[in-house]
């Protein structure tokens, strides 16, 4: 009896051994368990919002101190992870800690998808290790979840939204309590956030900073939803000058019906007219806009003409609600990119690469030079000394000679070559400047590089957002343990960021992006008035920059205008503006034009193109292949405001690292935005894309106004319930893209347009481009949608570009 019992004694004490060993810290048993733990200091860590982390975005990592020793403490936190580019970077910032003290810090860092674990480092001022813990991130789980944060005084009347499920259940929504003590005032913390939902609740509570940073997460991709009701001033008010056409009336009540499955229900609320400048009708009830959208940048700003958190009764009883409002809002392309995001590679590195690679120009040795110099020399060492010497009987020195020649010459080009070597680091860079009423934005993209095979460092102002942009690898190895020596080290301190770069080869490419946004006290930018109706396009348009500027454009949705170089504060009025029909498929031939590029071919055996020089050839090239990248960056679909954009004639203001010794060059674009005026004598002119056409049939890209396949398609056009219509264009793209050249880059739609007749029931071919009134009558339905059939396309794999419709009309 006694032997079982010292038996089960010796199995309770072995349980209670292996728990122990387990809970001291020496088996891990979850992510946040530390390697090392300091008795007198604690951190708690935490990700994301609810720890869910998504790739290809900034990351918050919280990080909860607690010092429990009577004396302050100072050091550093450092965040460290491998990347895709199997390069470690690291993460610093301060850490002041009084006694007694707790703290919570929150830090932004830019991850990609191929990031599964970060090490979280707590260092004191001696720079030795307190606290090491790793963190398991768990991405590939949260890939499917749609982040939607929820801006509300009601949040819980907005839980309708939570677990939805979209994209038949591809997709859920995922929903986050936002409030505006936490608010971030930097768009980085809300990168993880692809939607945001503001409702009942007063937007001017948000800071000037905290708005800022909503605004710009939206320019960059994110999806705004407001909502307005009796709170309209509330909500909207802010940004009222901005986003509306004319002011909206009181709310009132009225009963509001959607179509669900189709089938119509009913909800009384209290509700407004909204009317967006330039804005895209979602979801409506007979001619009044219940939900309407504006597209920023990349991003979308959604206004409902009534209270999100009314609705939440009716959600509940009516559960394909929440998916109705969001699958209208996002639109077919959004979700789909939304279904693919974890395939889909961030090609940033290779298409900024070869632009910033190519902007040290000066640094390209003079062929021609070079070529002169060494058939001088030939002839110098051939037959003109041999034949000196041989006449004054010297030939015997002849081989001295030639030697000697030869060092001299050589010291001759090593001493000439200066010009091309480089002695130290050295930058790239391109920066898009960004000038609006009140705020100037900066984007950088810098190509940091060494002629030597040792560590360097560079330091900038802290006010930049910095973050790699990664090299894609297709194949790369297994995830390698985290070594020791950093590759890549960001030192975030309070006036300064300090980059330290180590074990890289030279001349090896370390490309960021830097973001900064400051307020425009210069009143720097364009200015001006924009008036396009029906095919005649006036301007008059001032660089308000104290320097001249070249190659200046003007932007309108899927067209361009030529204005040329501006001098310091030139004004210019131009009555009858020359434009192009560009296709929304191929940016590339579009900044050609532009830049003059498309007048060149090839460099000459002189080294010349058409009189340019290989030093102004290249500069041509890159300012060409700067423009592509921008237009295709900031491509999404239609924007009713026109963009101008110019190249600066002088470098940037100020360098962009604190440093006497780095050379540097690069490129700098100018832009701003300008309404534009489409009305004439109360007749509107507008395009049909305002409204994303309904597929009937085929494949079709909204975003590119292209078909993505060679198979027929049907397409329903919106043309707007608020005008009488009195004409309809289709404006094809400009002969220019015709041209045979293009054929291997470019294809527009050159096959049979017919137009559904709603009286016959079939469809017409048509052979013409306007129609007016009369012609139109047998094919607008009643609700002003007209239904186009595109066929005959040609074979291939590229993107046929169709030609916009657009709409002339009365208002009613």
């Amino acid at each position: 009896m006694k032997k079982k019992i010292l038996k089960g004694l010796n199995k309770v004490l072995l349980v209670s051994l292996i728990v122990y060993l387990l809970l001291s810290g020496s088996i891990p048993i979850n992510t946040f368990s530390a390697t090392k733990e300091d008795e007198h200091i604690t951190i708690d860590i935490s990700y994301g919002y609810g720890n869910i982390a998504k790739g290809g975005r900034y990351l918050p990592i919280h990080v909860f101190y607690k010092n429990f020793e009577d004396e302050n403490f100072s050091g550093k936190v450092s965040i460290e992870f491998n990347e895709a580019d199997n390069r470690k970077y690291a993460y610093e910032y301060d850490v002041n800690l009084e006694g007694k003290d707790s703290v919570l810090s929150d830090y932004y860092i830019k991850i990609s998808n191929k990031v599964d674990n970060i090490v979280v480092v707590l260092k004191d001022e001696q720079q030795e290790e307190i606290i090491k813990k790793v963190v398991s991130l768990n991405m590939a789980a949260n890939q499917s979840k749609i982040m939607l944060g929820l801006l509300s005084d009601s949040q819980g009347r907005l839980n309708y939204f939570n677990n939805v499920a979209i994209n038949f259940g591809l997709l859920s929504l995922n929903t986050v309590n936002l409030s505006a003590g936490s608010f971030p005032k930097s768009s980085s913390g809300l990168e993880q956030l692809d939607i945001i939902i503001i409702s009942d609740f007063r937007i001017r509570d948000l800071s000037n900073e905290q708005s800022r940073a909503l605004m710009d997460w939206v320019k960059q991709g994110g999806v705004l939803m407001i909502g307005t009701g009796t709170r309209a001033d509330d909500t909207i008010g802010r940004y009222a000058p901005e986003l509306l056409e004319d002011i909206y009336e009181t709310p009132s009540i009225r009963t509001v019906n959607f179509l669900l499955n189709n089938e119509i229900k009913s909800v009384d609320l209290d509700s407004t007219y909204i009317n967006l400048h330039g804005g895209n009708v979602i979801v409506s009830d007979d001619e009044f806009p219940l939900i309407t959208s504006v597209n920023k940048q990349k991003g979308i700003i959604a206004v409902a003409g009534f209270d999100f958190c009314d609705l939440n009764q009716f959600a509940i009883e009516n559960t394909q609600f929440a998916r109705y409002i969001i699958s209208n809002i996002l639109g077919n392309e959004r979700i789909e990119a939304f279904s693919n995001q974890s395939e889909t590679l961030d090609d940033t590195f290779q298409n900024i690469e070869p632009i910033l690679n190519s902007s040290e120009i000066k640094k390209l040795p003079p062929m021609t030079i070079y070529t002169l110099v060494f058939i001088a020399y030939i002839l110098l060492i051939g037959p003109i000394l041999f034949i000196y010497l041989r006449d004054c009987g010297l030939a015997i020195y002849y081989r001295k000679i030639v030697v000697l020649i030869s060092l001299l010459l050589l010291a001759m080009i090593i001493i000439y070559n200066g010009r091309t070597r480089f002695s130290t680091t050295f930058y790239n860079y391109v920066t898009v400047y960004e000038a609006g009423d009140s705020d100037v934005s900066e984007t950088t993209y810098v190509n940091l590089r060494n002629p030597y095979n040792k560590p360097y460092n560079v330091v900038i102002d802290s006010n930049y957002s910095i973050v790699p942009i990664i090299r894609n690898k297709t194949n790369i190895d297994e995830r390698r343990a985290l070594e020791k020596n950093t590759s890549v080290n960001i030192d975030n301190a309070e006036l300064i960021k300090d980059i330290s770069i180590k074990n890289v080869g030279a001349f090896s490419s370390n490309i960021w992006k830097m973001d900064k946004t400051i307020e425009n006290l210069n009143n720097e930018g364009f200015s001006g008035d924009i008036n396009f109706f029906d095919g005649n396009l006036s301007v008059e348009i001032t660089n308000n920059y104290k320097h001249k500027v070249k190659n200046t454009t003007l932007l309108l949705y899927g067209k361009i205008a030529m204005l040329g170089d501006f001098d310091a504060g030139e004004t210019k009025t131009i009555e009858s503006c020359e434009f192009l029909n560009i296709p929304l498929t191929n940016f590339d031939i579009t900044a050609k034009l532009i830049t003059g590029m498309e007048e060149v071919s090839t460099i000459n055996q002189n080294g010349s193109v058409n009189g340019m020089d290989t030093e102004q050839y290249m500069q041509r090239l890159n300012v060409s292949n700067f423009l592509s990248f921008y237009m295709m960056e900031n491509s999404n679909g239609y924007t009713a405001d026109a963009r101008i954009i110019a190249f600066s004639d002088t470098a940037l203001s100020s360098p962009i690292f604190y440093s006497d010794t780095m050379e540097g060059s690069g490129l700098t674009l100018l832009t701003s935005v300008i309404p534009v005026n489409s009305i004439a004598d109360g007749v509107v002119y507008r395009q049909s894309l305002l409204k994303m056409p309904l597929i009937l049939s085929g494949d079709y890209s909204y975003i590119d106004n292209a078909l993505k396949s060679n198979q027929a398609t049907v397409l329903e056009y919106f043309l707007g319930d608020d005008i009488n219509i009195g004409e309809v264009k289709f404006e094809q793209i400009s002969e220019v893209f015709s041209n045979p050249q293009y054929s291997d880059r470019l294809k527009t739609f050159n096959g049979n347009i017919a137009l559904y007749n709603f009286k016959t029931g079939n469809f017409d071919y048509v052979s013409k481009n306007e129609f007016s009134l009369l012609e139109l009558l047998t094919y607008l339905s009643d609700n002003n949608t007209m239904r186009v059939r595109y066929s005959n396309i040609e074979n291939g794999d590229l993107e046929t570009a169709l030609p916009m419709i657009s709409v002339l009309g009365v208002e009613k």
